[in-house]
């Protein structure tokens, strides 16, 4: 077995598929791993990369064909087995330019490289039959268009389902013939460092087939490169891999030179990336993500395109921070969704249980509410998904507008966008032959004020009052100060600070919610006793893994303070059993 053998693109390929399947990995962050880790050259990068995102485009298909000629089913085989059936098959039925002979062969040799040589035998022949059958393979059994589409196109059929009740059958038909077919790769290109003239003609000169995007200034198609990284041009920083559909939504933020940028979700830096290009380089730009090492990827990217505007900081975007608020011109809120729209750049996504998306809408609910409150009067904020789930796009719009009639919708008008209610629009995959794409242009209304001052005496926010008589609590004479849902106490000599803006008001109580009262872990601090409290001794190992952010045993119920040794630590929140963690994310260690 030669070094050859061993790191061919067929054996990283398989590496990768066995990665997604047993480590729950994604394919393409699996693959640039592998590809790099076996240094395949740009061919053999690009070949790898095709069999391992064709198998998982076609897997049930595939899994459905080895079923009728193997004697075991396909989820009863060896993984290791069942990858090297998908992969051989696939490659006799999707790739014209490998010969069938070729494909069987290699199948066998690997089944025995990867110590399986009483399995070559199985492998051959039912790979053999692929090859007799490749022109008349077996009909799909019949069933509803839902179960057809769901088989043919390898996607799960609660997916099917959601199409064909937003689009009908025909276009749903073309967005999964699409999830499952070859596009070019959008790249934006860097105006800071080169052209889109010189550009095309270096990568040609490189041996990619390249064009100008059809209808994106600024922007090229590329295809035949294998792993894109590996070129010069790319780390040399003169273009940025981004699609079309995340490009028209960096695009609809209309960020200018000198505009202050707030990115709450930008890992891994995309749209921060071009709205410095569209701002040229001028301004700030402040990049989060809640993931350090994301971060890292965000300033490396920075460096590279040479861009020096962008700062980044570790930011859990549900968290709020007041030093943030109202000082934003634009907000970009690019939320964690389902991804249902990049489907074809992340095949993996198609075979995510549905149960794993539930608590989306939630998630990003709590992103946008407080991303609100960092856009000045004025300024705009941009909600932005890569899926078409009605309930994490239009639904979750209309939600906020309706609590918060500080902001307005705010039609962007492009031909390539399908408009919809409350200043969104929608990028369909199989209608711009690019990923899919949902945002919604929200602009805070001029005069609007955030802050509010409530003297001593009078009513005090209701949700407040509940949980401060119930743990005991008793503020000294001051005031209460509210900015946007966030409430604290000011001494009572304190001057009026409305249309100032400062960082921090008084002691900060917690947010006001609708119907309830989260407390803040300054007043946690601040109180030396409650009547709903949990002590522990200093040095025991309840405390440790409190603050480790863990959970720890009690049986208090509700909003409790948690003490080591009758000192104050933070806030946990009980149901009798366990109190869940409400300590700082920043603070633990």
């Amino acid at each position: 077995m030669t070094p050859r053998e061993k790191c061919g693109a067929r054996d990283v390929a398989l590496d990768a598929l066995m990665q997604v399947d047993k480590a729950n990995a994604w394919s393409d962050e699996a693959l640039r791993r592998l590809i790099a880790q076996n240094r395949l050259d740009s061919r053999d990068a690009a070949f790898a990369t095709r069999l391992c995102y064709g198998v998982m485009q076609n897997r049930m298909l595939l899994d459905y064909y080895i079923g009728c000629w193997c004697a075991q089913k396909p989820e009863r085989l060896e993984p290791v087995i069942r990858g090297i059936l998908r992969i051989g098959g696939y490659q006799i039925l999707f790739m014209d330019k490998v010969p069938h002979r070729a494909a069987v062969n290699e199948a066998v040799e690997m089944t025995r490289r990867r110590g399986r040589p009483k399995a070559a035998g199985m492998v051959n022949a039912v790979l053999r039959r692929f090859v007799e059958h490749w022109m008349n393979m077996p009909d799909l059994p019949k069933g509803s268009t839902a179960d057809y589409l769901s088989l043919r196109y390898s996607h799960p059929k609660w997916l099917v389902l959601r199409l064909l009740d937003l689009v009908g059958p025909d276009e749903t038909q073309a967005f999964l013939r699409l999830d499952n077919d070859t596009v070019p790769t959008c790249i934006q290109v860097n105006p800071l460092r080169t052209t889109a003239e010189e550009l095309e003609r270096e990568l040609r000169g490189a041996g990619a087939a390249v064009q100008p995007h059809p209808w994106l200034e600024g922007c090229l198609e590329i295809t035949g490169t294998g792993d894109l990284r590996s070129m010069p041009a790319f780390r040399e920083g003169r273009f940025l891999v981004q699609d079309a559909a995340a490009r028209l939504a960096a695009m609809a933020a209309a960020a200018a030179p000198g505009d202050r940028v707030l990115d709450v979700c930008a890992a891994p830096g995309g749209k921060s990336f071009a709205m410095a290009m569209d701002m040229g380089d001028r301004g700030q730009i402040l990049s989060c993500d809640v993931h350090p090492y994301k971060v890292k990827l965000i300033e490396s990217g920075a460096k590279r395109l040479g861009l020096t505007c962008i700062r980044t900081t570790t930011a859990d975007a549900r968290e709020n921070h007041a030093a943030w608020r109202q000082q934003a011109d634009v907000v970009m809120a690019d939320v964690p969704c389902s991804g249902l729209g990049i489907i074809r750049k992340k095949p993996d996504i198609r075979y995510k249980s549905p149960k794993e998306l539930a608590q989306l809408p939630l998630i990003q609910r709590a992103i946008l509410e407080n991303a609100a409150s960092y856009v000045r009067p004025g300024g705009t904020l941009v909600y932005s998904t890569c899926t078409f789930s009605p309930e994490e796009d239009e639904q979750a719009v209309a939600r906020f507008l309706e609590n918060h009639p500080e902001f307005a919708p705010e039609t962007v008008d492009a031909p390539w966008f399908e408009a919809g209610e409350n200043g969104s629009f929608r990028l369909w995959p199989h209608k711009l032959l690019g990923e899919g794409h949902f945002a919604a242009v929200l602009r805070k209304m001029e005069g609007s004020e955030e802050s509010t001052v409530i003297p001593a005496g009078e009513k005090l926010p209701k949700t407040w009052r509940p949980f401060a008589a119930s743990r005991g609590i008793r503020l000294p004479d001051g005031k209460t100060v509210t900015f946007g849902d966030t409430l604290y106490w000011a001494p009572p000599d304190m001057p009026d600070i409305r249309k100032l803006k400062v960082l921090r008001p008084g002691l900060e109580l917690g947010t006001v919610k609708k119907d309830r009262f989260e407390p803040a872990h300054a007043l946690a601090l601040w109180l030396k006793t409650c009547e709903n409290q949990q002590d522990y001794p200093a040095d025991s190992g309840e405390i440790s893994a409190y603050l480790r952010g863990d959970v720890v045993p009690s049986t208090q119920k509700g909003w409790c303070l948690v003490s080591a040794g009758g000192y104050s630590i933070g806030w946990g929140k009980g149901d009798g059993r366990v109190l869940k963690n409400h300590y700082p994310k920043g603070l633990r260690r």
